[in-house]
């Protein structure tokens, strides 16, 4: 019909990620958010829809499988895309991106018997092992599309580096941990190993030294050493003065 107005797909999927209770309902909402993402015509439906990127968030939750968890990030790496709004105002925030960065930390996972621990534990009679809890390191997929996440939110403008290294207002001394990150490129590193995985490190790496407040916060806040950040040629440097001081 002319002059009716284009339906609002980002509600009813916004809406299943918000209340449904089923991790694989949740991921294949967000799976579909960031098909939706992709049209720059639904940025003002994303924005509607405050507690979407909360939503997304619970996905990250250490409790949560892989795909679960990978949705999660591909959906916000979507939403980080758009740049602008959304990004400030929605993936943009503190408390996503310490979700994202915790996707790089082994962590804790209620684990289940497996069959031949069962079956060891039948024939000697004992009783069936229970599940326990075990720390566990992050597949090689999700800290690829953590880090691709990181990326992408830091390459924005000078604010959102900042943001990323944890230093927002510009305090090198209340930065995140970034060992994480630079352990990565370290010789010993296995998950450094998958080329990918090194390939988007550098990124964020060399993203992060666009400020002075970033190159300061991968030294003491990193480990990196003079030597390897002077290696890194930074991609660019922000062509604000202010911004490059930190201010």
């Amino acid at each position: 019909q002319e002059g009716a107005e284009d339906p609002n797909l980002v509600a009813p999927v916004a809406e299943e990620l918000r209340d449904s209770t089923d991790n694989a309902q949740r991921a294949d909402a967000a799976s579909k958010l960031r098909e939706l993402a992709t049209d720059p015509g639904n940025d003002a439906d994303v924005l509607a829809e405050t507690d979407v990127v909360d939503n997304l968030v619970k996905l990250l939750d250490a409790d949560a499988e892989d795909a679960a968890r990978l949705a999660g990030l591909r959906a916000i790496h979507a939403l980080a895309t758009r740049q602008g709004e959304i990004l400030r105002h929605r993936v943009g925030c503190r408390a996503c991106v310490d979700a994202v960065w915790r996707q790089l930390r082994p962590f804790e996972r209620v684990v289940e018997p497996t069959e031949e621990e069962v079956a060891a534990a039948e024939e000697a009679g004992a009783p069936k092992p229970e599940a326990t809890k075990r720390m566990v390191s992050p597949s090689n997929r999700i800290v690829f599309h953590a880090l691709r996440c990181l990326a992408t939110m830091a390459s924005s403008d000078w604010e959102s580096t900042h943001l990323v290294v944890g230093a927002p207002e510009g305090v090198v001394e209340l930065a995140r941990d970034l060992t994480p990150l630079c352990d990565v490129l370290k010789p010993d590193s296995e998950v450094g190993k998958v080329d990918l995985i090194r390939a988007k490190a550098t990124r964020l790496i060399r993203v992060c030294m666009r400020t002075r407040i970033g190159r300061e916060c991968l030294l003491r806040r990193g480990g990196l050493v003079p030597s390897l950040l002077e290696a890194l040629a930074p991609v660019a440097k922000y062509e604000d003065a202010g911004a490059d001081a930190g201010a």
